[in-house]
């Protein structure tokens, strides 16, 4: 499947492997998003190809491992990396990403402050010892007063011994 609009199904795309048979599928640059089960579900043995869509989230699909409010993906597809939007680009999240919370918070002259949260996915299970990221803002914001505050919950991916120590 290749350039395809797959919403407003129970499951939008179902990749069914009957016994004593075999298959090979590729979903690519696809906008599959707003399906009720499942935005892919396949029973294959074979790994199905399911790279460079549009999941409904610029986080990509909801699957163990990448909690998201993108469409469900059941296991036994690869996935990542994933278009950023409808028609996106398919090169902005591959195995590690930054994605950006709720992005319908606004400022208004009487909320001046708004906290943003960031979240950092490790998909890829190599260890690693830290990351960097960078944030920049707008000439037309600035920081509001106070210290900024930044969290890190360790999960796997890490390296051990790896602690929060955010600079």
């Amino acid at each position: 499947m290749d350039d395809c609009e797959v919403t407003n199904w129970d499951s939008g795309i179902v990749v069914y492997e009957y016994p004593g048979s075999s298959i090979d599928a590729t979903v690519v640059n696809c906008n599959i998003h707003d399906n009720i089960s499942y935005g892919l579900s396949t029973n294959a043995a074979t790994t199905v190809t399911a790279t460079c869509n549009w999941w409904g989230d610029d986080s990509g699909p909801n699957i163990a491992g990448n909690p998201s409010p993108g469409d469900n993906i059941s296991t036994g597809a690869t996935y990542a990396p994933w278009l950023d939007a409808v028609n996106g680009a398919c090169v902005m999240y591959g195995d590690n990403n930054v994605s950006v919370g709720d992005a319908a918070l606004c400022l208004t002259p009487t909320n001046t402050c708004v906290t943003i949260p960031v979240t950092f996915n490790r998909l890829d299970t190599t260890a690693s010892r830290g990351v960097s990221v960078t944030f920049q803002l707008s000439p037309e914001l600035v920081l509001c007063t106070g210290v900024p505050s930044t969290s890190i919950t360790m999960a796997t991916g890490w390296a051990a011994g790896a602690a929060d120590s955010p600079t």
